[in-house]
């Protein structure tokens, strides 16, 4: 059980290995003051429960129209801010559409789809492939895969 006491403002959500932590207020300065003090005590109870922050795994991104410039950090290292973010296998951007994960779906998708064709079992079944193309290719006229 995660026993911490991090400011009102900021919220966590645990998965298995994966810890999410979220914010909001109106002053960015406040925001960034809150988030960059609650990293430090989520690391120190990391440390203290023989856990670790991996640094280089951890990413930032901001919602909203606010021009001020965060400077988030986590072990002394200074996050960029990210137009996306990936949260459980699902990529979001900042807009929190989906618009980035349909994309590198359907990139995956065509991928898989080229090697299936490369084989001999799957031409023998082309219409398959036609079907599937043309499935995807409706994803892409909805304004997804471009």
């Amino acid at each position: 059980m995660l026993i911490i006491q991090l400011a009102g403002i900021s919220s966590l959500r645990l998965y298995a290995d994966d810890t999410t932590q979220y914010a909001a207020h109106m002053s960015p300065v406040v925001l960034e003051s809150t988030l960059n003090h609650d990293v430090i005590k989520l690391t120190q109870w990391f440390y203290v429960n023989h856990l670790q922050v991996n640094a280089a795994k951890t990413q930032a991104m901001t919602l909203g129209k606010s021009q001020f410039t965060y400077r988030f950090s986590v072990e002394d290292k200074i996050l960029d801010i990210e137009p996306t973010l990936k949260i459980l296998g699902v990529t979001l951007d900042k807009d929190l559409d989906y618009k980035p994960h349909v994309d590198i779906m359907l990139k995956k998708a065509y991928a898989k789809i080229a090697a299936l064709c490369k084989t001999r079992r799957f031409r023998k079944r082309n219409w398959v492939a036609f079907m599937i193309v043309n499935i995807l290719g409706e994803f892409e006229k909805a304004g997804y895969g471009k």
